[in-house]
């Protein structure tokens, strides 16, 4: 993915689910690099299972809701990038740089609900 070959990306992602369905980092990668293509559906739907799974750690889940936020916005869905963005913060978890970054986001994003 970082050598901007994302098809090939995909594919290892979605070989790494295959030896185990349960990676929650696998499904979170592949979600952002099927973002990156614009396939917003597909990414939501691994972006889901990583928020349905019980053993998603704080963090995890508020990158999938950061990502979702992302896919929400890009659809021109303020209101629902700014639901998920708002969702992020509450995991305490969140470093000090991404807490900075998510507020400057949901500030953002609710400048943008006004209008």
């Amino acid at each position: 993915m970082e050598n901007g070959e994302k098809n090939k990306a995909i594919q290892w992602f979605k070989f790494a689910l295959s030896e185990n369905p349960d990676s929650i980092e696998s499904s979170i990668f592949l979600a952002e690099t099927l973002y990156q293509q614009n396939r917003h559906e597909e990414s939501s739907n691994y972006l889901q299972k990583v928020l349905g799974n019980n053993n998603t750690s704080a963090y995890n889940k508020a990158t999938a809701t950061t990502i979702l936020s992302r896919i929400s916005e890009q659809q021109g869905k303020f209101n629902d990038a700014l639901i998920h963005a708002k969702k992020a913060p509450q995991t305490d978890v969140v470093g000090q740089c991404s807490a900075d970054f998510v507020e400057q986001r949901i500030h953002r994003l609710e400048s943008r609900v006004a209008m």
